[in-house]
């Protein structure tokens, strides 16, 4: 592949791959140096007709799979449709080749950009690591000291709010919402991500003393709904950038409104693997085959990394009791098994 003389192109890097675009992702680190080869090329226009897209409108139908995701057949397999749209002027659509190294973006004309660049690098960009073959959990990752932890839950588990006020006590935000995991010599490593948390304004307040730390992603309720975004990109010069050992995994169960104490509990391997099929990113897509690899990829890492539930409070006063157990916890689990 090379670059077109007559058109500027802006390179970043995300998750092991390196992302082309036809315009700037303000707000992110650029590569400094020209490329002439990349894993995935992003076209960005005003519609998606005005695209160099090989698929017409006519061509979507409801995905089987995913109701949510209309997908389009194409001799070269399946295309991916990712609609967000608010009304003619606030949109933005996202298309995923079948190869996933090709997204095309129509952004509407008053869209803010910002909230495009995070469903890039949360829910499309995910898609695309499934697509090429890379497991990923639902996850946040944190570096405290040298080790890297991932924060795991369902939604509305409180990941994002719990990763914040990781990085309160000292942590590193190493990547929000999709924790890309690399199995290599018998360990588990995981990739840098996007750097930006999706925070409640309550939640960003209670941690902060104010939500004007926060920036709109959204105004469309339907997408994430009253979230704000706390962007760490540009200031986070002391994070690594390839892959960290994955050191531990905290599951965060049902926050309990009774409960006034922080628990951490070891999970035993086999318990731990069934919250890890749960929370792997866009597992819609695979088919029975790949569900297979996919199980005994996770049965591996559920035998390697030390799984570890959180038992906590429902109050955001007790933020950082729960980090600092967390800190403590992965401290001792890190020392122990040295």
């Amino acid at each position: 592949m090379g670059s077109l003389e007559h058109i500027t192109y802006y390179f970043y890097k995300a998750y092991g791959l390196t992302l082309r675009s036809n315009q700037s992702l303000i707000y992110l680190p650029e590569i400094s140096e020209l490329l002439d080869v990349w894993d995935v090329s992003i076209h960005i226009s005003r519609t998606l007709e005005e695209s160099s897209m090989p698929i017409s409108r006519s061509a979507w139908q409801i995905s089987p799979k995913h109701p949510g995701v209309p997908m389009a057949i194409h001799e070269k397999g399946i295309y991916l449709l990712f609609q967000y749209i608010l009304n003619e002027f606030t949109y933005a659509e996202f298309v995923i080749n079948p190869s996933g190294d090709q997204i095309w973006i129509a952004v509407g004309k008053e869209a803010n950009l910002r909230g495009v660049i995070s469903l890039l690098f949360g829910v499309v960009l995910g898609c695309v690591l499934r697509i090429r073959s890379v497991t990923c959990l639902h996850a946040s990752v944190v570096i405290i000291k040298n080790m890297a932890i991932a924060v795991l839950g369902a939604q509305g588990a409180g990941k994002s709010t719990t990763t914040a006020a990781l990085l309160q006590c000292g942590g590193r935000l190493f990547a929000d919402d999709v924790a890309a995991l690399v199995e290599q010599k018998q360990q588990f490593l995981v990739q840098p991500g996007y750097r930006a948390l999706r925070l409640h304004e309550d939640a960003a307040t209670q941690l902060y003393g104010s939500s004007e730390c926060l920036q709109l992603i959204t105004s469309n309720p339907d997408i994430w709904p009253a979230k704000k975004e706390l962007s760490l990109l540009k200031n986070e010069k002391l994070v690594p950038e390839s892959p960290v050992p994955l050191a531990a995994i905290y599951i965060l169960e049902e926050r309990c409104a009774n409960r006034t104490t922080v628990e951490i509990q070891a999970t035993p391997p086999i318990t731990g693997l069934f919250n890890l099929v749960a929370n792997t990113y866009a597992s819609w897509m695979l088919d029975e085959e790949n569900k297979r690899i996919e199980f005994e990829l996770l049965g591996r890492l559920a035998a390697k990394v030390p799984l570890k539930k959180v038992y906590r409070p429902d109050n955001l006063s007790m933020l950082p009791l729960i980090s600092q157990a967390i800190i403590e916890d992965a401290k001792a689990t890190v020392f122990s098994r040295q």
